[in-house]
């Protein structure tokens, strides 16, 4: 009963309270359009003890995109050298950004979803 009541409690702890903030924040400057969007992360567990502590941290993404209209395809985000590039899209539909994005990962040829994906409501940042 005790390794039952043990299993339990860890599953629990291992749920993540990460969250994507619902708004995304536009910006610009020299003529680029950057979209930023923000979150609370869970904080990584480096000992036994932290299982049970669990808490989070902020973290942000910004996405330099070439227009705020119809479907902007991952290969057209530029990345930093040395990061993998994206593959699906972004889509703006009725104010609202849409992110569907992968990682192209070439060492193991493979597709990972990025943990942005979902769905903003876009702010300016004059209006904020």
């Amino acid at each position: 009963m005790r390794i039952f009541a043990l299993a339990i409690l860890f599953l629990l702890s291992a749920c993540t309270s990460s969250s994507n903030d619902p708004t995304a924040i536009i910006s610009g400057t020299n003529g680029t359009i950057q979209v930023t969007v923000h979150c609370m992360r869970e904080n990584m567990v480096h000992d036994p003890i932290s299982i049970f502590f669990r808490s989070t941290s902020p973290a942000s993404e910004t996405f330099t995109l070439p227009k705020l209209v119809g479907r902007v395809d991952g290969s057209e985000i530029p990345v930093k050298k040395g990061y993998y590039r994206y593959a699906g899209s972004i889509r703006f539909v009725e104010g609202r950004m849409i992110v569907d994005l992968y990682y192209v990962d070439t060492d193991d040829n493979k597709l990972e979803p990025v943990s942005w994906n979902g769905s903003y409501q876009l702010q300016s940042i004059a209006a904020k």
